[in-house]
């Protein structure tokens, strides 16, 4: 199934988790530029800015950590996995 989304659209998910520090996200996703910022995951309701973005072909968690270069490449899909453990503090991308 494929969903196409505008600006400030996208999926949600609400108290869907059982334990919301432990979890793994599975995205698999295209854009059609890479150059610009875009969210790829809001984890906190639009309330702060750090979040996991696309910048410039790299992966983002704004303030924390910042991936290589080619990431992503423009319409070319994408698979994201995402994994929290609130235990040992590690945060996967």
């Amino acid at each position: 199934m494929h969903y196409s989304f505008g600006p400030d659209q996208g999926l949600t998910l609400s108290d869907g988790l059982p334990d919301p520090g432990y979890y793994s996200i599975e995205v698999v996703f295209r854009f059609g530029e890479i150059s610009a910022w875009g969210k790829i995951i809001d984890f906190k309701d639009l309330a702060v800015d750090e979040e996991l973005y696309k910048q410039n072909g790299r992966l983002d968690f704004y303030l924390s950590a910042t991936g290589p270069s080619g990431a992503f490449a423009a319409d070319i899909d994408a698979h994201l996995v995402v994994t929290r453990d609130d235990r040992s503090k590690e945060f996967i991308a």
